[in-house]
């Protein structure tokens, strides 16, 4: 089982380093939710060798990272899948609540100093979700996102977001003369204001306010 003192050494490794001006991002696609579960993916946008990296995820109400069962701890962990380039052996992700109540994602290799294998552009990590009832379709806040090398070379992007979108997109519920009529519905199919943000309908479309 993880202690909290691990846990602790895993964050120094990854904000520890000096910060670097290096060109790279992360992004999270937008997560369609079925039967109460969903899967949040996140991505590398260049090749970089990385030592470690850190996430807080700002989940509203009722949306938690889900549970799995690890034979080898003999414990539910979070439902967090690594990439195949990296080196899962000696490297694994920890979560925290932090006071804000943000979900703090760290992988490291805690006291180990071997890197994780280079992490291609592609698929960095997948998260499962748990959503319960009545959580609505909105845009879900991503900050404090940074990617740590090899050389403790620490590299940080600006804060982003993704589309949490739960149930039926609603263009079943839109009367046909109106699908090309330029107006906006929402995922339930309700008519909206144009100036409302996050995912609407438009023209039989999605379209991404913001």
């Amino acid at each position: 089982m993880k202690t909290i003192k691990a846990l602790l050494v895993s964050a120094l490794l990854v904000l520890a380093g000096t910060v670097s001006a290096q060109s790279f991002s992360i992004t999270f696609a937008d997560v369609n939710v079925e039967n109460g579960a969903g899967k949040l993916v996140a991505s590398m946008t260049k090749d970089m060798t990385v030592a470690g990296w850190q996430m807080f995820l700002y989940l509203p109400e009722g949306v938690e990272i889900a549970q799995v069962y690890d034979e080898d701890e003999e414990e539910y962990v979070a439902d967090i899948t690594l990439s195949s380039t990296f080196h899962k052996a000696k490297h694994s992700c920890s979560v925290k609540k932090t006071a804000d109540g943000a979900m703090m994602l760290i992988c490291s290799g805690g006291t180990e100093t071997v890197a994780l294998k280079s992490a291609t552009e592609g698929e960095l990590c997948t998260i499962g979700l748990k959503v319960a009832d009545g959580v609505t379709s909105q845009a879900v806040a991503v900050k404090n996102v940074a990617v740590s090398d090899d050389q403790g070379v620490q590299s940080n992007q600006a804060d982003t977001t993704f589309q949490l979108i739960v149930g039926s997109t609603g263009i079943v519920n839109i009367e046909n003369d109106a699908v090309n009529s330029g107006v906006y519905y929402n995922l339930a199919g309700q008519k909206v204001s144009n100036a409302q943000k996050g995912v609407l309908i438009q023209n039989g479309k999605k379209v991404v306010v913001k």
